[in-house]
């Protein structure tokens, strides 16, 4: 987190790094920086672990900031993989690209219904075989789309993150779930959600623990939004 400037990722500079959540237009909001680590923490055994590229979704990726943030994780882990960033406002969409890349990560638009970020240094390397030195490289993928249905081009996933509440989890998700994956992310009423842990075990089954007591704006369906 401390690689990635969350001023960038804020509408208001100058209250970006209150311990609280922040509005970003559209009617959604960046999480409180105590709950994007609580994510991050609990999803770190998948980001870091084994020696193959790791591949993370973000549902509801809003500023982009946590997209860049697992990215992060994944440069540091060493092994390469890919970020996918998925929410239904082209609006926030398009800002976030705007934020990565001036964050310092660098962006290309791929076309109007998926952004693709390549991050530059420090993230972007090329893979060289000849040097066990040479890390390998991490890509954003910053798309427009229905988070409840997921981004099955890139599934499945070591991590899942949902930024928004949800009344029950999309089954579409827990597809999307590798065997030995985690999901994480808000799930319940509106005014009142639980922050769950789910797993998938490697057999298929899911085990669900409630980690804390949370409240986010809701996770809004279909695709796409302005």
């Amino acid at each position: 987190m401390k690689r990635v400037d969350r001023a960038n990722y804020c509408r208001d500079h100058s209250t970006a790094y209150e311990d609280a959540p922040q509005l970003i237009g559209f009617g959604q909001t960046i999480s409180a920086p105590h709950v994007h680590a609580l994510a991050l923490k609990l999803l770190e055994p998948n980001l870091f672990d084994g020696d193959s590229p790791r591949s993370v979704l973000d549902v509801g990726s809003g500023s982009g900031y946590l997209a860049a943030c697992f990215a992060e994780c994944l440069e540091g882990a060493g092994n390469g993989g890919r970020v996918v960033g998925i929410d239904n406002s082209r609006g926030l969409v398009e800002w976030s690209l705007t934020n990565v890349h001036r964050d310092g990560k660098g962006a290309s638009l791929k076309d109007a219904a998926e952004v693709t970020c390549q991050p530059t240094s420090p993230i972007e390397r090329s893979s060289d075989a000849s040097d066990p030195e040479q890390k390998s490289p991490v890509e954003i993928v910053l798309a427009l789309g229905d988070g409840y249905k997921g981004y099955p081009l890139s599934a499945p996933y070591d991590a899942i993150h949902v930024g928004a509440a949800m009344e029950e989890v999309p089954e579409a998700l827990l597809q999307q779930l590798k065997p030995g994956g985690s999901f994480v992310g808000p799930v319940g009423p509106r005014f009142h959600q639980e922050f769950l842990h789910i797993k998938k075990n490697l057999d298929g089954s899911l085990t669900s623990r409630e980690v804390t007591s949370v409240r986010y704006v809701p996770l809004t369906k279909g695709f796409p939004k302005n």
